[in-house]
């Protein structure tokens, strides 16, 4: 026992030895390498220990959508800046259209990141400008992988150019869910509605009658300039012309402005060849305005920021689409509290509201890209990752956990100081960056949180929005009888008497081949018939000069091949319909 004993001593000693020696060299070589950073740090070359925090990536992201508007005094913001501490990314805004783009192409000179619409897609690919993404997604793309996965096998089958490889991404899968109210419809100013007597609005006659009555009460802006019903601008294509109308009839447009789908049947038909369409509906409705003095000579040279400049001054009484007369609306309350210089969506038998459509693909022509100029594509693939991502759709939507919302008593909910910046927005309240990157998020806000179960825009929570009514929201909601003013167009379509877009097949659109290439130059020739034939419609000078314009556009229309392109994209829309049908 004690030989056992004294063996096992002088092995423990052994042992004890060599973690002394052990210990004295690791002290020895971190003395050492103590002293080698000193002096390396005398010298002005420090290592990882003593270095300053890594540069972040600067990133690109170019998009001719329109999807940011961004006013640089605004930009970078809170939300881009938490972005910057969460992933290393600085992320720089491009906006292209057609022909910018068209030069960055030819020149080689893209963003990091592209968004885009699918008739870009053969090109990009085939072009090599934009690379696969499969071999990022096991390291850098989990969420993408995860997060409505029908998203990247639907891309691979149809958005691939027939390769089967992942290069583009929707933005926005999911449910659209609640807002305040709509976008479309019959708008007015409200306080001049009200004080009118709150007039019936029917039809399109009905609303440019109120329009000139409204006109008549304030024929100009406190500062003077001249209040007209309405405006247009001409840098969107067709867009101002018929897209409100367009969707107050129950139509959307995924394809050239030529054609439109029905959002209840899905079926497309023509816009500008078919009398009946909602182009020719709005012509007729904006060649009566005309004629009663309440559209803006301006119209036919205006591009987008003049309209929208003028409607943030309070020149237009009514508007294509809400978003474009917010400006004037938060201005008026910046300036009293109480005021309902606001204007509302009117509740109209019939009317279809944009509103409650969903998509498990995403959205159609929001395609992010990862271009072959992008120096760090990893890196790339990461913040495409994080904004497809429920935390990054959360912050991207709702702000900074802890300053614009927080769990509270096991609940995401927006903090008090965030609901009053909504309820009274201000100029320092655009440095958060609230929804900026709405449009290239890959899930809709509307979609919930899977570990707290708040909407992912928090900002649309039942309660905020309750909170942040407009002074003229909540009198609009007492006018009618409601809570909330959507809750008007929600009671007539469950009367059976106004609709939503919940039957839209939404995508069908992006099952759709690449146009050929004696299509898409049928196509821009019937967009520049259009573009200068509308003028000519609105501005006739009676009926009979009203006609004649028409037929003659029609003509155009007819010798410019307008029956060979519908024949096509008929024929194509309608195989990408059955398709859908068979996957759903």
């Amino acid at each position: 026992m004690k030989a056992r004993s004294s063996g096992r001593r002088k092995k423990l000693q052994f042992i004890l030895v060599l973690c002394m020696a052990a210990v004295i060299m690791i002290t020895g070589c971190t003395s050492g390498n103590k002293k080698e950073e000193e002096n390396s740090g005398q010298a002005g070359n420090q290592t990882t220990a003593s270095q300053k925090p890594v540069e972040p990536v600067k990133l690109t992201i170019g998009s001719i959508t329109s999807l940011f508007q961004i006013e640089e005094q605004y930009w970078p913001n809170l939300v881009t800046d938490e972005i910057k501490k969460k992933l290393g990314v600085e992320i720089e805004v491009i906006e292209y259209d057609d022909e910018k783009l068209k030069l960055a192409l030819a020149s080689g000179e893209l963003p990091d990141i592209l968004v885009t619409n699918n008739s870009y897609i053969q090109q990009l690919v085939e072009g090599k400008n934009v690379i696969a993404l499969d071999e990022y997604l096991v390291d850098h793309g989990k969420n993408i992988a995860a997060n409505y996965p029908n998203r990247v096998s639907f891309s691979k089958k149809f958005l691939s150019n027939d390769t089967g490889n992942l290069y583009f991404l929707n933005s926005n899968a999911g449910p659209t869910g609640l807002s305040n109210w709509w976008w479309n419809g019959f708008i007015v100013r409200w306080d001049l509605y009200k004080e009118m007597g709150y007039p019936t609005i029917k039809n399109e006659d009905d609303h440019l009658a109120v329009l000139a009555e409204m006109q008549k009460k304030q024929p100009t802006t406190e500062d003077g300039k001249k209040v007209y019903g309405m405006g247009l601008f001409n840098d969107w294509g067709p867009w101002a012309y018929w897209v409100g109308h367009g969707a107050n009839m129950g139509y959307a447009n995924w394809a050239p402005h030529a054609y439109i789908t029905n959002v209840h049947t899905n079926e497309i038909s023509a816009n500008y060849a078919d009398t009946s369409s909602p182009l020719w509906a709005n012509l007729k409705y904006l060649y009566k305005a005309n004629k009663l003095g309440l559209l803006d000579p301006d119209s036919f040279t205006m591009k987008s920021a003049d309209y929208a400049a003028k409607a943030a001054a309070g020149q237009y009484l009514s508007a294509m689409a809400t978003w474009w007369i917010d400006a004037y609306s938060i201005a008026s309350v910046q300036k009293d509290p109480n005021s309902l210089k606001g204007y509302v969506s009117l509740p109209v038998e019939g009317m279809t509201a944009w509103a409650n459509s969903s998509s498990s693909t995403g959205w159609p022509g929001f395609l992010l890209s990862v271009t072959k100029n992008a120096e760090n594509p990893e890196k790339a693939v990461e913040l495409i990752d994080y904004l497809f991502s429920y935390d990054g759709v959360r912050t991207a939507l709702s702000g900074i956990q802890g300053e614009d919302w927080d769990i509270v008593d096991g609940k995401a909910q927006m903090l008090p100081a965030a609901i009053e910046r909504l309820q009274n927005p201000k100029d320092e309240d655009k440095k958060r960056g609230l929804g900026v990157l709405n449009n290239i998020v890959g899930i809709t806000g509307a979609d919930t949180h899977p570990t707290d179960g708040g909407l992912l825009d928090l900002r649309k929570s039942i309660d905020v929005l309750k909170l942040s009514l407009t002074p003229t929201q909540r009198d609009f909601s007492s006018h009618y009888g409601v809570e909330m003013p959507y809750q008007v167009h929600e009671k007539l379509m469950k009367e059976g008497k106004a609709f939503d877009q919940s039957n839209q097949m939404i995508e069908i659109s992006n099952v759709l081949p690449q146009t050929p290439d004696d299509i898409t130059r049928i196509d821009a020739k019937l967009d520049d018939i259009m573009m200068k034939g509308m003028p000519k419609v609105i501005l006739s000078k009676s009926d009979e000069d009203y006609e004649k314009n028409r037929n003659d556009i029609l003509k155009q229309l007819e010798s410019a091949g307008a029956e060979t392109s519908f024949a096509w994209w008929k024929k194509a829309w309608d195989d990408a319909k059955a398709t859908v049908t068979s996957m759903k």
